[in-house]
């Protein structure tokens, strides 16, 4: 299947005049947002090791320092476009889109990781809740935030296409401040998901 990966660059507030790739000078497309800049790339990778893309950034580089935050009614949104993949072994999570939504997929080696850093100004407990795809049924993992291991679950959408919202837990965040969640599969338990976002959501 042809999907087209994307690529925020979190922070960088520079004005990008083109961006193409250095082994063939295919062009990119680069899209300005309020998190970053986001870089279109192509289906695959040219290079199985590295494939460099080159971004023209006439003047001086501007770069903030650009963490989520809670949004009026005290949730937090993380979403696939802004997570931090760490693939190992020649393993290939990726953003790709379904529906024209971003969502985190081949994420099928349990070796991978994904986190999200943000800031808490609001502090209390919060739901976690998962837009998700899952086509079996029942895939485990941990989310670790703040000193805290939950072991969670999402179970069957009935394929990677469907996306669901499932409620997986609660978590408590004491102070305001910086934060980073993970996610970590359980390596005797793990099933590839998709998914499109982790919401923080007060809990009622």
């Amino acid at each position: 299947m042809l999907f087209r990966s994307k690529l925020l660059l979190p922070g960088l507030k520079s004005d990008v005049k083109k961006a193409w790739l250095l082994a063939n000078s295919a062009a990119l497309k680069t899209v300005a947002t309020d998190e970053g800049v986001v870089v279109t790339l192509p289906a695959k990778a040219l290079d199985p090791i590295a494939t460099v893309a080159v971004l023209h950034i006439p003047g001086e580089l501007k770069v903030e320092k650009n963490l989520l935050s809670q949004a009026a009614d005290g949730s937090v949104v993380l979403s696939a476009i802004q997570a931090n993949i760490h693939n190992f072994n020649g393993s290939d999570a990726q953003v790709e889109e379904k529906g024209g939504i971003p969502n985190i997929g081949f994420w099928t080696a349990s070796g991978v990781t994904v986190d999200w850093g943000f800031k808490i100004t609001k502090p209390g407990r919060f739901d976690i809740v998962a837009s998700v795809a899952c086509a079996n049924e029942k895939s485990q993992f941990q989310i670790l935030v703040d000193n805290q291991k939950l072991s969670l679950s999402v179970t069957s959408t009935g394929s990677y296409d469907t996306f669901a919202d499932q409620k997986l837990g609660q978590v408590e965040l004491k102070t305001a401040g910086e934060y980073l969640l993970q996610i970590k599969p359980d390596k005797n338990a793990w099933a590839p998901i998709n998914i499109r976002s982790l919401t923080l959501k007060p809990a009622q």
